[in-house]
């Protein structure tokens, strides 16, 4: 380490970048405070002239090149974490005094075991905070705004550990004096059990093995995707992190937490969560949804998760059975091509419901829904993934079609009775989507 009097240390100035997210902020609040200390050239005597004080020489001292190996020998890119040398000397010392040794390379599936994400079931799903605004008075809830506050700090509560550098999403209302969406609108990533739903199996869950940011040649998730998408790319991510043929209705089978990747691997985009602005929005004949911010959204930009509670299908047909009486439309059928391929039965065996949290439906949607698997060896049980169609203008409506990839026959052949509210076996309200190829209808 450098002389004190070598090289004083000057006092920082200024105080918190405002603008810093808040994890940064408090890690460096809790971090060493840097103080100026009088170091041995300035603590001079006052009676002594200045120039027959010998000043004291600079003296350098030379280092030598810092050395880092493979992120899966040292996990330095996750970490910075750097082997030191003779390092297996000490383990062996360490494992003789009775201690455990733990080596990246060989725990590291022990380790992403350790610290799994944990199965969230959908009857412990928070509503404490909501009964207690509902307990309130409408005055009480609009008064200072608290309502919008709280709401709005919810939701960053409930996506903070998942997409901690997402920027906040804003409740707006330009329609009517409602301050907020329903309070049983609960907005999170995260996907709920229901009864009889299995928890994600990780022992199943295979991994790569790749060292650092991973290569579609020689990875074992981008063969994954080979096998179930023949004549496709590698991966499904440009290098911009932009999803590649969103039309084609093809999974996504990202890196999860048993590879040996890092975290600034190509192939972790939803995981590294939400990067443009969002808001929520009131319309004035939809009821709310969600549009894009001050800034335009690229195309085939991942903007989030359909995210709710996994049901069994019988559960699903209950409950849809009671949503069409309110006209909810939030059911959606896990029943995407790659699943029944794998599976070889018709059968839908899962449904979510996303009665918490909602988008709008649109005959021309510019968003598209996409099956993403991430820590989760089930072919049944995607992540939902939302990904733009095409560029998001400012202030503009994030809608994707309710009724899938349905064929225009079907829809001409059923849309010359508009009092007909059945389409395909399933229960219709009229669409209010005003899109120029609107067919007039739309599932409750």
């Amino acid at each position: 380490m450098p002389d004190e009097d070598e090289h004083p240390v000057r006092p920082l100035s200024g105080g918190w970048n405002r603008g810093i997210a808040s994890s940064e902020a408090s890690s460096s609040a809790s971090g060493p405070r840097r103080s100026a200390r009088l170091t041995s050239g300035s603590a001079r005597s006052s009676v002594e002239p200045l120039d027959e004080v010998e000043k004291p020489r600079r003296r350098l001292r030379r280092r030598g090149p810092i050395v880092r190996t493979s992120s899966e020998e040292d996990v330095a890119s996750q970490g910075g974490i750097s082997r030191l040398s003779g390092s297996s000397k000490y383990a062996k010392i360490f494992e003789e005094a009775g201690f455990e040794s733990i080596s990246w390379r060989r725990d590291k599936g022990r380790i992403a075991k350790e610290f799994a994400p944990i199965a969230q079931l959908a009857e412990n799903i928070p509503h404490e905070l909501y009964d207690q605004l509902n307990s309130l008075p409408p005055s009480a809830r609009r008064a200072g705004n608290m309502q919008v506050l709280v709401f709005e700090a919810e939701i960053r509560a409930n996506t903070a550990e998942d997409e901690p550098n997402a920027p906040p999403i804003r409740i707006i209302n330009d329609v009517d004096d409602e301050p907020t969406p329903p309070l049983e609108f609960f907005y999170s990533n995260l996907m709920w059990h229901g009864k009889g739903v299995p928890k994600p199996d990780y022992d199943a869950l295979q991994g790569c093995s790749c060292s650092g940011p991973c290569e579609p040649s020689s990875c074992a998730c981008a063969r994954k995707h080979k096998d179930y998408c023949k004549g496709t790319p590698s991966f499904m991510y440009d290098k911009k992190g932009k999803v590649r043929a969103i039309d084609d209705e093809l999974p996504i089978f990202e890196c999860n937490m048993n590879c040996g990747c890092s975290d600034d691997c190509p192939n972790r985009v939803v995981q590294h969560g939400r990067q443009h602005e969002i808001m929520i929005k009131k319309t004035p004949n939809k009821g709310w949804g969600i549009f894009a911010g001050s800034k335009k959204i690229p195309a085939h930009t991942y903007i989030g998760v359909y995210a709710g509670e996994y049901l069994m299908d019988a559960d699903g047909e209950a409950r849809g059975k009671i949503y069409n009486k309110f006209g909810r439309t939030y059911l959606f059928d896990v029943d995407f091509w790659h699943v029944k391929k794998k599976t070889g039965h018709e059968d839908v065996r899962y449904c979510i419901d996303a009665y918490h949290a909602g988008n709008n439906h649109s005959c021309d949607p510019n968003c598209a829904i996409v099956a993403v698997y991430i820590n989760e060896a089930n072919v049944e049980k995607p992540l939902l993934a939302i990904f733009t169609k095409r560029e998001i203008d400012p202030g503009q409506e994030l809608c994707f079609s309710y009724m899938g990839n349905v064929d225009d026959s079907d829809i001409e052949s059923d849309s010359d009775d508009d009092d007909d509210d059945t389409f395909g076996g399933g229960v219709y309200v009229k669409c209010q989507c005003g899109a120029a190829n609107c067919c007039g209808k739309m599932w409750k």
